[in-house]
Formats: structure tokens, sequence, C-alpha cells
């Protein structure tokens, strides 16, 4: 029996009920056990996103896969088959891969419209995405492609997940790193990007929130960069502010002169190493 995958239809429910239909000790993970539901909101790692975690009944959920249409729950509590169970998904986890996730999307939607270039890489990591095209664009093309995204963030469009039929696919043009053959799932943000992906997203691009380019570097021919969106974003640039006052204080300077104020600094220190070095010489001369 295959599991109702609730994180397909409605990404934003993170509380529901369901029935135990088989628990038992993993042969992979000590002191974890292997639990089916028979419906569940929590999304299985895949398509470069972690898996949900949050709580079964009194179970503590740790990882969630899929295999062969059933989303394994590994847990830390036995429970017991026919159980009727509360489950929670921990939501702002998914709030914010959700904010991320989506907000990739856009960026890397933008990238394949403007230069042509594929996604070839994308990893989700606890401080920020790394996303890998395809080809070369400057700083001048990533402040560009920045701005435009948090345009498209600005005007709310609706996003959309959906199963072409076979008939539908042959006439689409999407997005995808590999051929899907069976079960393909897209996301459509209209104007903006179709790609082919399994997890859940927002369901209008002004929950994304700020989208923010971290960094973005030469990277085996194409091009790496470091994004963030939503609340990590909103945190980074806070951790940021917080930086920036805290040196503009220590240099009792205005927050929007510290480059210079440093500069500075380290320029008198150059001064002051070299008038050392020469007084050290004249010391030598006069013994």
């Amino acid at each position: 029996m295959s599991t109702e995958k609730i994180y397909y239809v409605n990404s934003h429910l993170y509380e529901f009920t369901s029935v135990v239909v088989s628990c038992k000790a993993s042969a992979k993970h000590e002191g974890q056990y292997e639990l089916i539901l028979d419906r569940t909101a929590f999304f299985p790692e895949g398509g470069g996103q972690s898996a949900d975690t949050g709580k079964i009944g009194e179970a503590s959920v740790c990882d969630v896969r899929e295999k062969d249409g059933e989303v394994i729950h590994y847990v830390n509590t036995l429970l017991d088959p026919g159980m009727k169970v509360l489950c929670s998904v921990d939501w702002e986890q998914r709030w914010r891969r959700m904010q991320n996730h989506s907000g990739e999307h856009v960026f890397s939607g933008l990238v394949h419209g403007l230069f042509g270039f594929e996604n070839v890489g994308f990893h989700m990591g606890p401080a920020f995405m790394t996303l890998d095209f395809s080809g070369e664009f400057s700083g001048e093309n990533v402040a560009l492609l920045e701005k435009k995204a948090n345009e498209k963030v600005r005007e709310n469009i609706p996003v959309r997940t959906f199963f072409p039929t076979y008939q539908e696919q042959e006439s689409l043009s999407y997005r995808s790193k590999k051929a899907i053959l069976s079960n393909l799932r897209l996301v459509e943000i209209p104007g903006v990007d179709l790609c082919a992906c399994c997890a859940p997203h927002v369901s209008a691009t002004g929950e994304i929130g700020l989208i923010k380019v971290l960094d973005h570097m030469r990277h085996r021919g194409g091009t790496r960069v470091l994004l963030v969106c939503g609340m990590d974003a909103f945190e980074y640039c806070s951790g940021m502010q917080n930086s920036v006052v805290g040196v503009s204080r220590l240099l009792s300077s205005k927050r929007e002169e510290t480059v210079p104020a440093v500069s500075k600094v380290l320029a008198d220190r150059e001064n002051i190493k070299e008038r050392l070095a020469k007084l050290a010489m004249e010391y030598v001369g006069l013994r």
C-alpha cells in the first residue's frame, strides 16, 4: 500500500491525524524504528531538500525517506499498528525550507530565462543554499538577477504544483536536472519558471520574503551562487547590520563610513610599523 502524500497537495498543512500501518526496529539505525503511516505530511529527503522532522504521537521523527511509494518515518519510539496518532511537522523548519527552495526556483528560473544557463547543482545547507550554473556571469549580472528576483517576490505570483499527463509533458518546456520517466511533478511560477521538483513550496512568491545573494564565484567552468531567502535572509542581514554597528562604534565612525574608517586604521598601522622599523634601524646605528 502506498502512503498518501499530503505534502504534494497541501504544503502548508503541518498538523494532521493518521493511522500507524507498521512499525519495526530499524536495521540501519540503532535505537530507531521504521514507521509507516496511511497518510503523511512529512516530506522525505529529496530534490536537494532535507527531510522534515517533528512528532508522531509520542515519538520524535528523526528522518524520513521514501521507498517504493511508501514514506518511511524513522522515529525513536515503538508505536503499535492500528493506532490513530496526532502528527505535527516542525513548521518553522518546513517554512524556512519552503521559502529558500521557492526562492531558488525564482532565481534559477531568471538565470535560465535571461542567460540560458542550466542549474546543474543545488544543495540546501543549514546556513545557505549553493546553486551551480552551467555558464559564467559577472557581478553586475548577479546584482541584476537579485533585483529582478525580489521584484518577482513583490509581484506575489501564484505558485502552482501539478502532475502533467504524458500528452501534456510533450508540449511543455521545463527545467530538470535528469530525465523523469514517471510521476513527473512540476512547480510553475508563471512568467518565471517551470521546473521538475518533488519538494513542498510556498503558495505565492510573496511568501518567500527577501532573496539575498551572499556571494558568487567561478566554479568548474560555470558560476556558483550562495543564496539565502526569507527569515534566514532576514537573520543574516540582521547579523551583518549588528557587525557593522559594532565596528562603527569601535571606530567612532558613521555606519555608512565604516569601510573608509577601517581603511584609515589599517593605513595608520602600516605607517606605525614603518616608523618603528625606521626607529629600530636608527637605534642600532647609535650603539
